[in-house]
């Protein structure tokens, strides 16, 4: 059995024959990342009974933050914030950079409901010019993984 992980595009587990034994992305979908390790340890497909997961929900004042041009030399900050407002605790399971030029940093503790989260982002630019990276948040809120966005003009 082999496997290819990719962070954008599905992966797939296929057997010795070739046939696809699973498809689709462990790093962004929960489930999958299970039916995955139930493969790689041998259960061959058969899914045990899990626990349901408990979903929260998440409002995000602003999915996209266009930072105002800059001197391309300077490293760039800002911040997203992630407010619980649904009635579970908010888990970060991952947070997935379009590239090593973009860091974030956040605080790894579960959220309560009605608390918020920041994303403190950083970016620093190699050349000058414009830039649009993406953020990608892997929790247990109903609509994961967020996508979030930073862009603008290093002159």
């Amino acid at each position: 059995m082999s496997v290819a992980f990719c962070n954008c595009f599905p992966s797939f587990f296929v057997d010795s024959n070739n046939c696809v034994l699973a498809l689709g992305n462990p790093v962004q979908n929960l489930n999958v990342k299970d039916l995955y390790v139930d493969l790689m340890s041998g259960a061959k497909g058969r899914l045990r009974k899990k626990s349901a997961p408990n979903f929260t929900e998440v409002v995000i004042s602003k999915k996209t933050i266009v930072l105002d041009d800059f001197d391309w030399t300077k490293k760039q900050s800002t911040a997203f914030i992630l407010k619980n407002v649904g009635s579970g605790r908010l888990v970060i399971h991952d947070v997935i950079t379009s590239c090593g030029c973009t860091i974030v940093d956040y605080d790894k503790a579960p959220v309560s409901s009605g608390d918020s989260l920041f994303l403190y982002v950083s970016y620093k630019s190699s050349h000058p010019g414009y830039f649009s990276k993406t953020i990608t948040v892997v929790c247990n809120a109903k609509d994961s993984p967020i996508k979030l966005r930073v862009s603008g003009m290093a002159k």
